[in-house]
């Protein structure tokens, strides 16, 4: 989780010197941590609870950086369908984050 923070802070250039002289990104606070970590743990439960064929277009659509074709070659599946299950999975993902108010 730190380093996802990093990375995303050292992109926009926002960062803030410290008397040791080494950088840390000017948002990485502990509690902005904890968020991430727990929006992370919800994320990652709701993936679980997601039908397999929907983990694994997920699981590899955003974890695996691939893109609907290289899905659909890899699983069998048509592009259209892979673009069907990415889509109700992120409408579910979504709908999650709505009812607990993230």
């Amino acid at each position: 989780m730190k380093h996802s923070c990093i990375d995303r802070i050292r992109k926009s250039g926002q960062t803030t010197v410290l008397e040791q002289g080494k950088e840390v990104p000017a948002e990485c606070t502990p509690e902005k941590a904890a968020s991430d970590k727990e929006m992370l743990r919800i994320m990652e439960e709701t993936l679980r609870r997601l039908p397999p064929d929907q983990q694994r277009v997920v699981r590899m659509h955003f974890y695996e950086d691939r893109d609907y074709e290289e899905i659909a070659e890899k699983t069998g599946l048509t592009q259209g369908n892979v673009r069907v299950l990415v889509s109700r999975a992120r409408d579910k993902i979504r709908e999650k984050f709505k009812v607990i108010g993230k």
